[in-house]
């Protein structure tokens, strides 16, 4: 529902194309009219024809599912956020983990930070990253509320490691585009009294961010009665047929059927037809698990700078971690422990002293990223249906011809890509897959919806004559 102080037929026009119904008020005051109405919808969308200013392949014409019945492929941090938020909503959830148990390949590290990509500029990008830092603090502290030896909200403390990054967060902190309770500057006299060892410099605290297990939070979404949890069962291809989604094993089995599937398994979605054309490219991170002391334990919050030092954990201390492009390697490298530890070195070298590892043990994952850092959060397109109605307007730019609305695999949708930020970004894009699920508002605004939106790849080839 809607209410406006103006009765501009601008307005009105504007209004009604897009599924309002309008009606006119007595004004306030000298205003003689004003408009309300509510929201009827659009009949037979999908015979309207659109511009090619109007980003037709963003439109959908999907009716809400009545069965309330989903399938999650995939039980790590991705998998386990939409499984939570759709089960919230009354839906039953059949969770599908290859492996043995939640959280097991890219989400199984010891612990992990929520972190943000701080930046004045107000871009869909930006907004995103902002949006799900802000969304996961609330939603992880009402499911991980105390202190424990698998979470802390200690806070986490970002170094300004060098001039051009120290310029950067002036320049946050002058636009004061953040509350004082979620960041402030602190001074290097500051950042060592909150974080218990002597800093050179200052930079930004974030005061309620942490670091947490992921497999501790994985566990605790899935402990929702609506969450029915399927593990050593690999979902090997998937069929829709007879209004339903056929989720098929490695025997060709047929181990489930449901109105509804969300792909969150990482670089496995590219075994599925439907989604084999997303371009996920892998990214290797070793962090280091450092032996705690005495003089280590003092650590108070999370160190954030070219790497990142977590407080002692289970008698460790994660620090980390590499970045290593299109690299799949799972083994254990002695080049990588000296460039987290040296990384530590250089930005507090009097903690890293107290620390002085006699070894080093690690951990290995496979980031799974896209080629523009942002996740991949929505419904799956039909990949020739859009090359079939949208490549000759895309590659010629004709912007008078008349195109029809997306075409996308009924209830079938993806949460991909998440990178190294997966505790940030995962549950933002979950509840952006369930309000679209359960025909809903969706929680940010249409250009960020685009910019993570699976179709966007296929847009962008097509215009540069790829496919």
């Amino acid at each position: 529902r809607f209410a406006t102080f103006t009765a501009a037929g601008i307005v009105k026009a504007g209004l009604t194309s897009v599924g309002f119904e309008i009606e006119k008020r007595k004004g306030f005051g000298r205003k003689r009219d004003c408009l309300a109405g509510k929201f009827i919808g659009i009949e037979e969308k999908e015979n309207r024809p659109y511009k090619l200013a109007d980003s037709p392949w963003f439109i959908k014409n999907i009716p809400p599912l009545k069965d309330k019945t989903v399938s999650i492929i995939g039980g790590g941090l991705a998998g386990t956020a939409c499984a939570y938020s759709l089960a919230q909503r009354g839906w039953q959830v059949h969770l599908y983990e290859r492996e043995t148990d939640l959280a097991q390949i890219t989400s199984g590290n010891p612990a992990g930070i929520l972190s943000v990509q701080l930046s004045p500029h107000n871009n869909p990008h930006n907004r995103f990253y902002h949006s799900s830092y802000y969304y996961a603090i609330n939603q992880l502290k009402k499911l991980l509320p105390e202190k424990n030896t698998q979470w802390d909200w200690c806070g986490v403390l970002q170094l300004a490691f060098n001039e051009k990054e120290a310029a950067e967060q002036a320049s946050l902190i002058r636009q004061q585009l953040w509350p004082e309770n979620w960041l402030r500057a602190v001074s290097a006299g500051q950042a060592s009294e909150l974080s218990g060892i002597i800093c050179h410099t200052g930079g930004l605290f974030f005061p309620n961010a942490g670091w947490v297990q992921p497999y501790a939070l994985c566990k605790i979404r899935c402990q929702h009665p609506n969450i029915h949890l399927h593990f050593s069962q690999s979902v090997e291809e998937l069929i829709f047929e007879d209004n339903a989604w056929h989720l098929l094993n490695e025997k060709n089995e047929i181990i489930n059927r449901t109105a509804a599937v969300v792909i969150a398994n990482a670089f496995d979605a590219l075994k599925f037809s439907q989604t084999s054309y997303l371009p996920l490219r892998p990214m290797r991170g070793q962090v280091s698990l450092v032996p705690s002391n005495a003089e280590s334990m003092q650590l108070k919050t999370v160190l954030s700078y070219e790497g990142y030092a977590i407080p002692a954990h289970n008698n460790w201390h994660s620090v980390g971690a590499t970045f290593s492009s299109n690299d799949t390697d799972l083994d254990l490298r002695e080049q990588d422990h000296q460039s987290n530890m040296n990384l530590l070195q250089k930005n507090f070298p009097e903690f890293y002293q107290n620390l002085m590892p006699i070894s080093v043990n690690g951990r290995t994952g496979i980031r799974c990223q896209t080629p523009d850092y942002l996740p991949i959060a929505g419904p799956a397109p039909q990949k020739d249906f859009f090359i079939e109605h949208y490549a000759a307007a895309l590659r010629n730019g004709n912007a008078y011809q008349k195109l029809p609305i997306g075409n996308y695999w009924p209830g079938l949708y993806v949460s991909l890509g998440h990178g190294s930020r997966g505790l940030t970004t995962t549950d933002f894009c979950a509840e952006i897959i369930a309000s679209e699920l359960n025909a809903e508002f969706f929680p940010t605004d249409t250009a960020v919806i685009h910019a993570t939106h699976p179709a966007r790849f296929l847009i962008r080839e097509l215009k540069r004559r790829m496919i």
